[in-house]
């Protein structure tokens, strides 16, 4: 039984961390867990930043619009790295 349990957790941890939760919650409403699955999915209009949902970054322009900062090189801050074979 210990066992059993041990890797029933397993298997919904996997499943939790791979899948994504809109597939799971496809799942749970095809095999009739409709209130399981409407509490994975995101509710409508509530989209921001990051959220994953079709109304996300595209509609605030915010996140899209962030450039990465350039690294700028300083004159001898920079080493380049040797490597030697083995003998």
């Amino acid at each position: 039984m210990i066992v059993f349990v041990c890797v029933l957790s397993a298997v919904v941890y996997v499943l939790a961390r791979y899948l994504p939760r809109k597939q799971i919650a496809n799942w749970l409403d095809a095999h009739g867990y409709a209130q399981s699955a409407a509490l994975l999915r995101p509710a409508k209009g509530g989209g921001g930043c990051h959220s994953g949902d079709d109304g996300g970054c595209s509609s605030c322009g915010s996140c899209a619009s962030a450039e990465a900062p350039k690294r700028e090189a300083v004159a001898g801050n920079e080493h380049p790295l040797h490597f030697h074979p083995k003998r």
